[in-house]
Order: C-alpha cells, then structure tokens, then sequence
C-alpha cells in the first residue's frame, strides 16, 4: 500500500516538473513572451525633429477687396523697414482659396522670391493693403532632411555621438507610407527589442512648398 501511495507522489511531482518546463519554454525561450524593456523613443524624436526644423518668420498680408478688373486689385508691397527688420530673403505664398491674402516666410534658403506683380512705385499711395503681426514657427526643412540622411548614412557613430542619443533609424514617408526621401540606412541587429513610433509632420522645400508626411523613428536594445 505505502508503495503505491508513493508512485502516485511520483506521478503527480513528475507532472508538475513537467508542467513547469513548458511554462519555461513558453514564457522565457520564446521571445514572443519575453517581457520587452522599457524603450523610452520621446527623446530620439525629439532631437531629430530638432535637427530637421528650422526657425522660419511669417508674416501675414490681406489685401483690400477691390473690383476685380482693377488694375492693382491684388497689390502690396514690403516698405524698407520691414526688409531692415525682418531681412529679404522670403517666399510669397498665396492662401489656397483665399485669392488676396497671402503669407511671407522668412528664409535664407528659398531658390527665389515670388510676389504678385502689381502697378509702379508711384501708384503704391493707392493701394489698400494690411500687414499682419510677424511670428516665428519651428517647421521641418526637406534639405536638412537629406543632410541628416546623408550623415547617417556616411558616419553613423559620430552622428550618434554628436546628438548624445542610443541607436536609432527613422525615414520620412508620405501618407500611403512610401519613402519621401531615400532612407538612412537600418542598422538594427537581430534578436533584440524594437519600437517603433510614427509622427506627423509639416515639410517645406526650397520653393516655398509644403507637404503633409510620417517621420517614422525605430530604436532597439
């Protein structure tokens, strides 16, 4: 009798032992149910769109309505103290939809000037124009986009050490999620933990042009 009572202890230790080992198997060997570190990417996002964006001035203009026939019916201009105060180098963009208001952004980078053609210097008494108050926005530059790229690409560790940051990829994709530029180069190793996050943001080109976009960042451990 004691014997048996005894193989059955055995069976029982034997599965629970057995029991145990799956659950090492499953929940430890098996990277699907290993806990994932804590992979904080708020800093790297922040210091790329840091290193992307620049400081670039907006000043607003909304011209008095006039008969459209009129020959300076869209007309104003920038006085000499607003180019000593705020510099000449800017773009002219017209407000989608709204055909007499327009936006200057202040840049020394833009290919060229572009502002509506209107009558002589001597006519300017006439024209009715307002000059809205003039702010800085912090907005992503496509080429500081393709200088970052290019010096991931080239010399990763020395860009990893300049911007005191762990390791780190991103790419900047368009809305269906296709590359807007050529990406940087992933350097990810195998078997190690990634996060992945995606942020909107604004871009601006050297002619003034804008465009909706994902910066997405990866990094790893």
């Amino acid at each position: 009798m004691r014997k048996k009572a005894q193989g059955h202890v055995e069976i029982v230790l034997s599965m629970v032992l057995f029991i145990g080992f799956l659950f090492f198997v499953f929940f430890y060997l098996n990277p699907a149910f290993r806990a994932k570190p804590d992979l904080p990417i708020g800093d790297i996002q922040q210091t790329v769109i840091n290193e992307i964006s620049a400081d670039i001035g907006k000043l607003s203009v909304i011209v008095a309505a006039k008969e459209l026939d009129e020959e300076d019916s869209n007309c104003y201009y920038l006085s000499n103290e607003i180019i000593e105060k705020y510099g000449n180098d800017w773009m002219e963009i017209p407000t989608p939809g709204q055909p007499r208001s327009y936006t200057i952004y202040y840049g020394n980078f833009f290919a060229n000037k572009r502002q509506t053609i209107c009558s002589t210097e001597k006519e300017r008494a006439d024209w009715d124009f307002t000059l809205g108050v003039y702010t800085e926005e912090s907005i992503v530059r496509v080429q500081k986009i393709r200088d970052l790229v290019t010096e991931y690409n080239e010399n990763y560790k020395n860009l990893k050490e300049r911007l005191d940051v762990r390791d780190f990829s991103f790419v900047v994709k368009n809305l269906d999620g296709q590359p807007f530029l050529p990406e940087a180069k992933e350097r990810i190793p195998a078997n190690v933990d990634i996060l992945v996050k995606d942020i909107p943001i604004r871009v601006i080109n050297n002619q003034g042009q804008f465009s909706e976009l994902i910066l997405s960042i990866k990094t790893w451990r």
